[in-house]
């Protein structure tokens, strides 16, 4: 077995659903059956997309042969009764990593200390999300590299000052549309 090979065994090559956002709300079933026929094994999905109970979409992931790598939800969700429930689908879902993404950047821009009271709740959810057993990160967006805080971009405070086991899901279009350099960061 070749080196690359392995590698294939050892990640699970998976699509982000927001890119198929319109097809996935018309025929969810047929969408992510169509994503495994593509030679996908996982998805992820933004909490935002779902319009059915966790169960209906565990089964539909699970007919079409696929798993949940990760559910994301943006930070208007990280209150304690809103985080319970996107834990609780996430759960369902069978799904071990609760992503946070899409931060206030409009409030930041307007008011930037509200940096601090908004890394306290990230880091209070990010507890509530470590303590039901679950796997954490951070989804940037083009607004984490365009707002900056005494020199340094939203993005680099946020990892600046979180655990080295708060895990980054890249996104290189995002940042490049944000005037980032994924390479750097």
């Amino acid at each position: 077995m070749s080196g690359g090979d392995f590698l294939v065994e050892k990640i699970l090559i998976s699509l982000q659903i927001h890119s198929l956002r319109e097809d996935f709300a018309n025929d969810p079933a047929s969408t992510l059956k169509a994503v495994a026929a593509m030679g996908y094994r996982g998805v992820e999905f933004d909490f935002g997309i779902f319009t059915e109970n966790a169960e209906f979409y565990h089964k539909v992931i699970k007919d079409a042969g696929l798993e949940c790598v990760s559910l994301m939800a943006g930070h208007h969700l990280l209150d304690a009764e809103n985080l319970s429930k996107v834990i609780d689908f996430c759960k369902i879902l069978c799904c071990d990593t609760l992503v946070i993404g899409a931060l206030d950047w409009p409030r930041l821009e307007k008011e930037p200390d509200f940096r601090y009271p908004m890394l306290e709740q990230i880091k209070t959810a990010v507890k509530t999300i470590r303590d039901a057993g679950l796997k954490t990160g951070f989804h940037n967006h083009a607004g984490d590299f365009t707002t900056r805080f005494d020199g340094v971009t939203l993005f680099e405070f946020l990892f600046d000052n979180m655990d080295d086991d708060f895990m980054l899901m890249m996104d290189t279009g995002n940042c490049m549309a944000g005037g980032g350099d994924p390479i750097a960061m």
